[in-house]
């Protein structure tokens, strides 16, 4: 937006310079007296140009600013899909004065009585996984795949016990989908970074699926065109690595980071059968990590399509669709019993700006009888969470949760 307090400054300095020019027939005091009033009607403007804008750029987050508009906040990497986050008195969710958590929470004491160290920022996971890159058609939806699949060393497709699989869903990419090429390229780092840390797993026995999920926050459109990535991981990924590769039927996992986790916990939930095992870190409550009345109430950040409100009210939720996908609605609305079997384990930062939302998650979870264990790592927010809590002894409850959910 245009202010329509305008200043232009150059011309009523011009006029200043007229109004105090010196007039050469004066005397050189008179001269000298109108030549310090000039000098000090400038200071006083610039002092006045610099007051004004220091004025603006004082407001609070989630203020207009007079001049620019409304700010489109977005955040620092890959922190929760790419929307405005924050509450309508401008404050981080989960942060702040009278934030708290309510629902109980398990104590990690593993790593203070067997610590496990940080995993070698310059681990050579070429040394115990082989990497694949595949596309492949979905047979359910018929989209194109795209999916890195990392083998252990020595894997044998005609052994006679299978192996476990992890399927690994990551945080969203806020950069415009494009090709095969570039999401191997965009994404090979976390992959590498998520393995480094998986090396320290004693149950090392396992492939990993890693699929391409975009920014689209692992749901279906209610289009049923514009994203179907609930069903590319269920209806497409699974049965094709249960075709394609010697791999276990029954008790695999889910490991999930941001919007993965999210994806995570909603598919624990709704298909427990393909996904009895969920560990997650820093999830959300709703898609796009915001309530409905935020997600409507601004533009978004438009990084890509699904971080454009219009673009998603036209295509992707209404009001309906978007409530179906928050896990309350979805953990309220299971069977009894359906999730009995099921194991979900939850780490999240007290200083992550969703956590308000985690602890929804961990109340409804445990209102619903879903057997959950869940950690807050103090001192960690929530795209940091991974490298925060390698120091703290959460991550030797997460290697040792880990291991236990691979090894069931």
């Amino acid at each position: 937006w245009k202010s329509r307090k305008s200043v232009r400054v150059g011309a009523v300095t011009s006029r200043f310079s007229v109004f105090v020019a010196p007039n050469t027939m004066l005397g050189k005091d008179q001269a000298s007296t109108w030549a310090l009033v000039r000098k000090a009607v400038i200071i006083l403007w610039a002092l006045y140009v610099i007051s004004a804008v220091l004025s603006e750029t004082a407001k609070p987050p989630g203020q207009p600013s007079s001049r620019n508009g409304p700010p489109s906040i977005t955040r620092n990497g890959n922190d929760g899909p790419s929307q405005n986050n924050f509450n309508s008195q401008g404050n981080f969710r989960g942060q702040g004065p009278g934030s708290k958590f309510t629902h109980k929470e398990e104590t990690c004491t593993a790593g203070e009585q067997n610590p496990i160290s940080a995993p070698d920022e310059h681990c050579d996971v070429t040394s115990a996984f082989t990497y694949e890159t595949l596309t492949f058609t979905g047979e359910s939806t018929g989209n194109s795949i795209d999916t890195f699949v990392v083998l252990p060393q020595g894997y044998d497709r005609n052994r006679a016990k299978p192996y476990k699989v992890v399927f690994s869903l990551h945080p969203a990419e806020k950069k415009s989908e494009t090709s095969m090429q570039s999401f191997f390229k965009l994404m090979k780092w976390r992959l590498d970074a998520s393995m480094c840390s998986f090396m320290q797993v004693p149950s090392n026995d396992y492939i990993l699926v890693y699929p391409s999920g975009g920014d689209r926050c692992y749901v279906n459109s209610m289009d049923g065109v514009t994203s179907m990535a609930e069903d590319n991981v269920v209806k497409d990924v699974v049965p094709y690595v249960l075709k394609n590769y010697n791999a276990a039927t029954e008790n695999n996992v889910c490991f999930g980071m941001s919007m993965g986790a999210y994806g995570c916990i909603l598919f624990g939930l709704k298909y427990p059968q393909i996904f009895p095992n969920v560990v997650v870190q820093s999830p959300g409550r709703y898609p796009r990590f915001v309530e409905w009345e935020e997600l409507i109430s601004n533009e978004g950040p438009k990084q890509t399509s699904f971080s454009s409100r219009d673009f998603l009210l036209k295509y992707v939720f209404d009001e309906a669709s978007y409530d179906s996908y928050d896990l309350c609605t979805v953990a309220n609305s299971l069977q009894a019993g359906a999730a009995a079997k099921s194991n979900f384990v939850i780490f999240h930062g007290d200083k992550d700006p969703y956590a308000e939302q985690v602890d929804d998650i961990i109340g409804c979870l445990q209102d619903n009888h879903v057997p959950l264990k869940a950690f807050l790592v103090n001192g960690c927010g929530h795209g940091d969470l991974p490298m925060c809590m390698v120091s703290k002894p959460q991550h030797t409850c997460f290697i040792q949760l880990m291991d236990a959910a691979i090894s069931s």
